[in-house]
């Protein structure tokens, strides 16, 4: 064998001999990886907030001090509420909407009481507009009236009013409209209210019509009106023969004013003493508390007035608190910024506008602009986020942190400013591994936490223990037997756990954990009784060490990536894909796959088995503040650029000295665009892209793509290179180069990706990723339809093991078994093992050992986990 430069491991390996080297074996084919050593740097270790590195986080109303448990015995719960970090809610989590919360609001927010007025038709009995004609008058308790003239204007643009605003009480006045002589009057139509932002507010609520009979006011037939929310009224009656008619308002709809909220530490909203009462100094704890805003942010003021002294004396005597998380942010805001949100809305004015933002324009000042417009790239929808996210942090005492729901940009508030940030376990979001490995990347480039929000729904079906069974409407119904399994939400659970992630917070704890009794007692549910048994195991296992994910694949700064939108979207809608998103979009899916048209358990959908196991890291390495520093590129042994990637010099320079210092860079013909030296590639490329058909491996010759699918391809001239695939006529389609001490693979078919309707993913992605695997990228070899991950510990490795196949179930219907789908998995370990235990079920593990070559086989239920413990012989392997 020809030798290539060397790596410090010279131990033969299973079927693949490695002598520490990268090595050509038949065929003149270069490996594509190193071997050992399987390191984990410090940047990988699971981040500690406030110096821990795991808690649960609670909401303290909801927990009792005991329950029962599903077998009858008592459960002390006592402890939780010491050595677990709380979820505080405020009164106005669903923050300050006066749709939902009004009562929070009355007395502290100003509700602004106004007669407003945009124009009045008053018709004879030949159906002509006599108002212009009229005298004006008016008054109200808040003095008279201006811009009376508005009133007959013939325009429904601009408003009459009364001049001053009463405060927390209806306004009465009234506006009369006399004739110089007798009219005969039959109809009278009425344009209430004054355009705030893109709305109608102040309506009138409650008013009376009324006709001059020569001696006194009388009111009008079936004129009297009360609820109104009706921006424009007509009101037919007999006609009256009279000079004059007038309108007397009672009462008009509310208008919260938050032009003079008090962003203190001290506003009533946060109920910051009530919450206090049971809080320690040492508990970390975090507030949602502009939770679910819809579109009340809209309704603050352009430049907030913000209490941050006060906020940092407060803090000082609670430094455990870590931060307001922004909950749902992306559900809740960025529909305001998208076609997909807006087409939840309806139209005003030919503008699209969602319906919160309508309703809080019924009921709110406006004084911020609602996007006039959709973005017209991704950079200016980057922008859009961005400017959200630090206006909402601004009034948040510069202390918030995103929790995102079924979106995976981590990155943009950890680049702003925020400390952590938390994503949403839910089943409206496709796939958990996904996230994960987003979260994962993104939290060791930044050195950041990261926590989950455990979610329950799950395909129309919200998960309820407590009260009874409902169908809420023809999509949502609520039940026990509604929402996530309790198997998922084990899985889930450990899986978090295993991944790295800092804190755990639950959705509804006030009715999915326990179950009500009827003499009262709470019960412990099988979800419940998951939620226990993790964090016992948390407990008993802090040491839990780091995932071992040694391929990144590096994704641009504005990808856009999301589950959120059809598959030909990204930005959740916003932009059609390039072939570039499609590549992205085709690598995730094929790395965790489920099943895209079936939102329900046992097709892969929340978590699914895997070909590869948890091995990827999603990394973005091209911030506005700069490429990524050098170490946290080298912490990979390979890295896969997908998709369009902005490279600028600093950033290229980098992937080249990853590539010299050992690492496998895998890069694609489109990505080239001349950014990378002649001699790192090994080849030259033509700027002609050609048509092909068949793909042939060089080492163990046989096609690749059996269906033998027409894609694009960019021929090359190999200088140093040597083709790993081919055309069958040795026109290089897939080229390996050696650059010092790695590698660097060109693909040469055009994003990988097949021609034709959909563009799937050519199997080429699927054929160096299993040459990665044979040739030991894992120090362990995983067989069998599992997901598996793996965690690096002072004492050795975790090897967890999920099957995920096996439970069916429906989002309104109960969970499905079928023990044909257990899992026979074969494990066998790249060096000698000392021990191997289960941690879970805490017992020794049977394995057997055979000239160096350590295995073992089990099987694994539907739904079931196993976390192997595995000792080596050698620590320090």
């Amino acid at each position: 064998m020809m030798r290539l430069p060397v790596f410090c491991f010279s131990r033969p390996l299973m079927s693949v001999l490695y002598c520490g080297v990268f090595t050509l074996s038949a065929g003149k084919v270069p490996s594509l990886v190193r071997a050992e050593p399987y390191r984990v740097a410090k940047e990988w270790e699971p981040c500690l907030i406030n110096g821990r590195s795991f808690f649960y986080s609670l909401n303290p109303a909801c927990w009792p001090n005991q329950a029962l448990s599903m077998t009858g015995t008592r459960v002390d719960l006592s402890s939780l509420k010491k050595n677990d970090g709380m979820t505080l809610l405020s009164p106005s989590w669903n923050f300050p909407s006066p749709a939902k919360n009004p009562q929070a609001l009355k007395g502290f927010i100003p509700n602004l009481k106004q007669i407003c007025l945009r124009e009045v038709r008053i018709f004879n009995t030949d159906q002509v507009n006599i108002a212009p004609g009229a005298i004006l008058y008016g008054e109200s308790d808040g003095g008279g009236f201006r811009d009376m003239e508005l009133l007959v204007d013939g325009r429904n643009d601009l408003a009459c009013s009364s001049i001053y605003p009463v405060i927390d009480k209806p306004q009465a006045g009234l506006v009369s409209f006399s004739f110089p002589e007798k009219r005969r009057v039959c109809k009278v139509v009425i344009e209430h209210g004054v355009k705030n932002g893109a709305a109608m507010a102040s309506v009138a609520k409650e008013f009376q019509l009324q006709y001059y009979n020569g001696h006194g006011w009388v009111n009008l037939p079936d004129t009297g009106v009360k609820n109104n929310d009706r921006e424009m009224t007509t009101h037919e009656f007999p006609a009256v023969e009279t000079t004059a008619i007038r309108i007397c308002f009672r009462d008009q709809s509310d208008l919260y004013d938050f032009r003079v909220f008090p962003f203190s530490v001290d506003n009533k909203l946060l109920n910051r003493l009530s919450h206090e009462k049971g809080l320690s100094p040492e508990t970390p704890f975090y507030w949602w508390y502009l939770g679910h805003s819809r579109g009340t942010f809209f309704s603050f003021p352009r430049e907030p007035r913000v209490d941050l002294a006060g906020y940092r004396k407060w803090k000082e005597r609670y430094p455990n608190f870590f931060g307001f998380g922004l909950l749902e942010w992306d559900n809740d805001l960025l529909k305001h910024f998208v076609p997909m949100g807006r087409g939840w809305s309806v139209e005003v004015d030919g503008r699209p506008y969602t319906k919160a933002y309508l309703e809080t324009c019924k009921s709110c000042v406006v004084e911020r602009d609602f996007p006039d417009g959709y973005p017209r790239d991704r950079n200016e929808m980057v922008k859009y986020i961005e400017d959200e996210f630090r206006y909402q942090n601004k009034v948040l005492f510069d202390d918030a942190f995103m929790m995102l729901s079924h979106t995976t940009w981590y990155h943009y508030a950890l680049e702003w400013g925020a400390k952590l940030f938390m994503l949403e376990s839910t089943g409206g979001t496709p796939n958990r591994q996904i996230q994960y490995a987003f979260a994962r990347g993104i939290s060791r480039t930044y050195q950041k936490p990261w926590g989950v929000y455990f979610a329950y729904f799950l395909g129309g079906g919200y998960l309820d223990y407590v009260n009874p069974p409902k169908k809420i409407d023809q999509n949502y119904s609520r039940g026990p037997e509604c929402g996530i399994s309790a198997s998922s939400h084990r899985r889930q659970l450990y899986l978090a756990y295993l991944s790295g992630a800092a804190f755990f917070d639950f959705e509804h704890q006030e009715i999915v954990p326990f179950s009500k009794e009827a003499n009262g007692e709470r019960r412990l549910t099988p979800h419940g009784e998951a939620i226990l048994e993790v964090r016992e195991f948390a407990r008993r296992h802090p040491g839990r060490g780091a995932v071992y994910s040694p391929i990144g694949l590096l994704l641009d700064y504005a990808h856009g990536w999301t589950f959120w939108a059809d598959h030909n979207k990204v930005f959740m809608g916003t932009f059609k894909s390039t072939d570039g998103d499609l590549m992205t979009d085709r690598v995730l899916y094929r790395l965790f796959p489920w099943d895209k048209q079936r939102y329900e358990e046992g097709n892969g959908y929340c978590m699914t088995n895997t070909p590869y196991g948890d091995i990827f890291d999603i990394v973005i390495p091209n911030p506005p503040a700069g490429a990524i520093g050098q170490n946290l590129l080298d912490n990979y042994k390979a890295l896969f650029l997908l998709g369009d990637i902005n490279l600028d010099a600093v950033l290229v320079s980098r992937l080249v000295a990853f590539v010299a210092n050992g690492g496998t860079l895998v890069i694609n013909a489109a990505q080239l665009d001349n950014r990378f030296p002649a001699d790192f590639l090994g080849l030259t490329v033509s700027d002609v892209w050609k048509t092909g058909s068949s793909s042939r491996a060089v080492a163990d010759p046989h096609e690749i793509d059996p269906l033998r699918r027409s894609f694009q391809y960019r021929p090359a001239e190999l200088q140093t290179a040597f083709s790993l695939v081919t055309d069958g006529k040795g026109v290089p389609l897939v080229a390996v180069n050696a650059y010092q001490k790695g590698r660097v693979i060109v693909m040469l078919q055009r994003y990988a990706l097949a021609d034709g309707e959909g563009k799937q993913l050519l199997p080429i992605f699927d054929y160096i990723l299993t040459r990665m695997k044979n040739e030991g990228i894992l120090p362990v070899r995983v067989e069998g339809n599992v997901e598996y991950i793996l965690n690096k510990t002072p004492g050795g490795w975790w090897l967890s093991l999920l099957n995920n196949k096996g439970i069916y179930k429906k989002g309104t219907a109960p969970e499905v078994v079928r023990q044909e789908e257990t899992a026979r998995v074969k494990i066998t370990f790249r060096e000698e093992v000392k021990e191997i235990r289960d941690l879970i079920s805490d017992r020794k593990i049977d394995f057997e050992s055979r000239k160096g070559s350590v295995s073992m086989e089990l099987s694994i239920p539907p739904g079931e986990i196993n976390i192997l413990s595995i000792t080596p012989a050698r620590i320090g392997n």
